[in-house]
């Protein structure tokens, strides 16, 4: 996907947003293992847990999930504005936001 809008009201299995090349992908549920592999750039947000392997040679764009433990070279960062504003957006708002975080490259 280059741009548009996915949004997963349940749990969305392995590979979710693999190759995943702009736009944005929510995931109401949970996501099970390789999320986010190989991404180009674009926004994730996963709402339940994030299962291993997450950001699996991903090189560019940002997911948020609860904290999880991602693949190098992904780093966990602080989150900003945009981030809160798209979380309180999805149900998440106070201190829930302190189980999430940004990680990118």
């Amino acid at each position: 996907m280059r741009k548009g809008r996915v949004l997963v009201e349940g749990n969305a299995g392995m590979n979710a947003a693999a190759l995943l090349n702009g736009g944005l992908v929510v995931i109401l549920g949970s996501a099970a293992e390789f999320l986010a592999v190989e991404m180009i750039k674009g926004i994730v947000f996963v709402k339940g847990e994030c299962k291993g392997y997450v950001g699996g040679k991903m090189t560019g764009g940002r997911f948020i999930c609860r904290r999880t433990n991602p693949l190098p070279p992904v780093t966990e960062k602080v989150l900003e504005k945009e981030d809160m504003a798209l979380l309180s957006r999805f149900g998440v708002s106070g201190m829930l936001t302190m189980n999430y975080g940004r990680y990118e490259v």
